[in-house]
Formats: structure tokens, sequence, C-alpha cells
């Protein structure tokens, strides 16, 4: 719903701003992630491998998508065009790896050595880690430039309602970026055979909840 409101976001002319189109698709794409941790924290994926490990790659679509929005939305870059598909290559290959673990979901299961998660996923796993956290770098360093570039204003209006949507944006990736990293750390402190009182996945779910509604909210307004 937020997503399809992003959309019919029109400027006078009826023409959408520049990013509404990725930034809806990325909103969509938390709203997956988040409907999957509720379910499986519900645990109606436990007795369904393929739709619990349906998620595999798609967590590395996320950094492109956040990075280019806010950069369509920030308007500091190039638009969108076919050099921009590039951004989803590990996506694609991860896809074709991912493929085999999908139709035979019981090499999925937990390995022999007490692990929660067996060591290629986990691997993985650190791969995505790694892979969001190099884009949310450059989200970071994107909005440190477009602050830095209003410093001088020219005109005191558009310049007060830039900085506003800068100072929203920021916050709002400080908080996704400290929400998933916290998890990361659950995550890891959970294949230790820690106990702790809240899980990697209510962390994860907690963080996107709070940022796609942030998101939509600055991005509408």
């Amino acid at each position: 719903l937020l997503a399809v409101a992003l959309l019919l976001v029109r400027r006078d002319g009826g023409a959408r701003r520049p990013g509404q189109g990725t930034l809806a698709a990325l909103i969509v794409l938390l709203a997956v992630f988040m409907g999957h941790a509720w379910l499986d924290l519900e645990g109606a994926l436990h007795q369904a491998p393929r739709l619990q490990r349906l998620l595999g790659p798609l967590p590395l679509l996320l950094g492109p998508l956040l990075w280019l929005s806010l950069r369509q939305l920030l308007q500091h870059g190039p638009p969108l065009d076919r050099h921009s598909a590039w951004h989803g290559l590990p996506f694609a290959l991860a896809s074709l790896a991912w493929l085999p673990l999908w139709i035979w979901p019981l090499q999925l299961q937990a390995d022999g050595h007490g692990h929660a998660v067996p060591r290629p996923l986990l691997l993985f796993g650190l791969v995505k880690a790694v892979h969001l956290a190099g884009y949310l770098f450059l989200t970071l360093r994107l909005l440190r430039r477009a602050r830095a570039a209003l410093s001088e204003p020219k005109d005191e209006s558009v310049n007060g309602l830039q900085i506003g949507l800068v100072r929203s944006l920021n916050g709002l990736s400080g908080l996704l970026a400290g929400g998933l990293a916290l998890a990361a750390l659950l995550f890891v402190c959970e294949n230790l055979g820690l106990t702790l009182p809240l899980s990697s996945d209510l962390c994860a779910a907690l963080a996107f909840t709070a940022f796609v509604h942030g998101l939509a909210f600055v991005a509408m307004r």
C-alpha cells in the first residue's frame, strides 16, 4: 500500500519525481522481508523448507535499490540507464547458485557440528552482509555530499526543504544500518549457542519496519 501510494504521488505536471519507481520497488522488497520474518517468528515456515529459504539471494537487491533510489531522489548522479543493471549482477549470479538448494531444501538443514545454520549458508550470509554494508557506506557518503552541497544556499526556502530531506534520509539510513548491525551480531551469538532476549529475526524485522514506514513518509512529503 505504501508503494502504491508513493507511485500515485505526482508533480503538478503529472510526472513522477526521480527515484519514485525505484523507491517503490525497495518498499515492496522490504515488505517481503518483513512478512517473511514475521512468518518465521510465528513458526509458519518450519514445515515449508522451500518457502523458508525462498528469500535466499533477495537481500543482494536491498543495497542497490536503496542507493539508487536515494541518488535519484537527491538528484546527485546520472539517471537510471542500462548501465545501472550491473548493480543487479551479484543477485543474478547468487540466484543461479541458490536454485539447486531451493529445489533440494533438505540440503539446507543444520550441519552435523551443532551449528544452527550450515557453514556454506553462514558464508553466504557474510557475503550478503558485506555487500549491504558496502552500499550503506555509499548511501551515507551520498547523504554527506548532499549535505555539504547545501552549505551555501541560493534559495532559502528550497534549501530548507532539501536540508530537511537530507537530514531525514540520513537519520533513517543510520537507523537501518544500526538495526542490521545489531541483527548480525545477534545472529552470530545465536549460532554460538548463546541465549539472548532478542532474536536476530525480530531485530531485523523491527529495523525494516521502522525504516520502510519512515522512508515512505519522507518520500511522500
